[in-house]
């Protein structure tokens, strides 16, 4: 049997918020995929120069190809239009986050998710949930961005409660472990949370 991986999944990469804390040393992570459909992210990306890192240019999703992404590096940027918003559209590449899982993670390695992307949180979630990848996942950190978009946002309701029916799954909740003033301190003290240290 090989060693025991620990692994971080950061879904909705942006510029590497998240990943300046994954990369230091106390956390000990072998391996981090950052994943990020926008082109000129992903080339902010790449200015973290670490051998554990590998930027994946395309986003999970519960379908493979091509989506259009409204308002790409931006803040609101998502494959749902936001109601009110002046939208900006650009075709990236998704991939159906069963697949990937299914070809890239194992179950005996320890696999840390970060999932803030915009509102397709919940299509990744349920597409895991669906296929038993979720099963994979040691601990997940979820913000629901859905709830910003109004034609979705009832989503979130139902997501809740399938992540409170699954077993064997870690599920904390943004609004719940991510606190502080900055990126850096709400990442912390979500994995210190997570006791992931």
């Amino acid at each position: 049997m090989g060693e025991t991986l620990r692994i971080f999944l950061d879904i909705g990469a942006n510029k590497g918020q998240v990943l300046w804390v994954a990369l230091q040393e106390k956390y000990k992570f072998d391996r981090i995929h950052c994943f990020e459909p926008v082109e000129c992210l992903c080339d902010v990306l790449q200015n973290f120069k670490d051998d554990r890192v590998t930027i994946h240019p395309f986003g999970l999703s519960n379908s493979t190809g091509k989506l259009t992404l409204y308002n790409p590096g931006r803040v609101c940027g998502s494959i749902y239009p936001r109601h009110g918003v002046s939208n900006i559209e650009q075709i990236c590449n998704f991939i159906k986050a069963r697949d990937w899982f299914r070809s890239n993670l194992d179950m005996s390695d320890q696999n840390i998710m970060k999932l803030n992307c915009e509102g397709s949180e919940c299509d990744i979630l349920d597409d895991l949930i669906e296929s038993g990848e979720i099963n994979k996942i040691d601990t997940v950190m979820v913000d629901f961005d859905i709830r910003k978009i109004r034609s979705q946002k009832y989503r979130e309701k139902e997501l809740r409660l399938k992540l409170k029916n699954l077993k064997n799954t870690n599920v904390l909740f943004c609004e719940e472990v991510a606190i502080g003033k900055t990126h850096i301190e709400r990442t912390q003290n979500w994995l210190n949370i997570a006791g992931v240290s």
